[in-house]
């Protein structure tokens, strides 16, 4: 995953599948404002959680995100989203009628699609009315998303 941060915190946690993730991520980063810092504490720190995320014992994390460089409305669902508890669901209506917008539903769909903060802002955990997972950040997007609600699930499992 490639992490970068701003004076204010988090901007960017994303996978480095696509050939260009990692391109975008830093104009994305540069564009703010923010370079990406090798010797960040905050980072390493946030990569060491991440690192017992995929191990399936972590279920928090202690980065503080850059909020400054969302648009109101996104802000309100993805920090909404960032207080879903592991392991647990909502329903993108849930969400929409948690940030007082019930009829938005894919409006909350469209603020979680452009999430930087994948995994610490756990928007793989909001999932269709039907149960069905629905998508998550592009190619193979319903895989991933299982995936991860699996890793959480197996992971409450051994902590029990």
């Amino acid at each position: 995953m490639l992490l970068i941060e701003s004076d204010d915190g988090l901007l960017v946690s994303t996978f480095l599948g696509a050939a260009d993730a990692c391109a975008e991520a830093e104009g994305f980063a540069a564009a703010r404002g923010a370079t990406a810092r090798e010797d960040s504490a905050s980072l390493a720190a946030l990569s060491r959680e991440l690192d017992s995320y995929f191990a399936g014992s972590a279920t928090r994390f202690s980065a503080v995100i850059d909020w400054s460089q969302f648009k109101p409305f996104q802000a309100k669902v993805l920090q909404r989203c960032a207080t879903v508890d592991y392991a647990d669901r909502i329903s993108y209506s849930e969400l929409a009628e948690e940030v007082g917008a019930p009829r938005a539903a894919r409006a909350v769909g469209n603020a979680l699609r452009s999430n930087p903060a994948m995994i610490v802002i756990p928007c793989h955990r909001v999932v269709r009315s039907d149960g069905r997972v629905g998508g998550y950040d592009g190619r193979d997007s319903e895989q991933r998303k299982t995936q991860l609600l699996e890793l959480e699930l197996s992971g409450l499992g051994a902590s029990a």
